[in-house]
């Protein structure tokens, strides 16, 4: 802690915020397999994750208030969303490279 200063602090949380839509989309996806069927090969195709951020706030926070007991209460619990929101932020930084 005597090493960070604030505003490498205030940096992090502006990055935290700034991703936070691609994560929670990246989420919403993952637990509804919308790639399932998505083929971006496709003329026209629309990628899920372009479709979820599209949807109103309060319709993706229902879906994540739906996905996190379920995702707690499965076989991995807190470990398994933890993994789930790594796997995602890593995929949100891949693809804003």
């Amino acid at each position: 802690p005597a090493t960070i200063n604030e505003g490498e602090i205030n940096a992090i949380g502006m990055e935290m915020l700034e991703s936070a839509p691609v994560l929670v989309a990246q989420i919403i996806a993952a637990a509804t397999d919308a790639y399932e069927d998505f083929d971006p090969k496709e003329e026209g195709a629309t990628s899920p994750l372009d479709t979820i951020m599209d949807m109103p706030l309060g319709l993706q926070l229902a879906f994540l208030q739906e996905i996190m007991p379920l995702t707690f209460n499965a076989g991995g619990g807190v470990k398994k969303m933890l993994a789930l929101a790594l796997k995602a932020s890593q995929g949100a930084s891949q693809s804003g490279s």
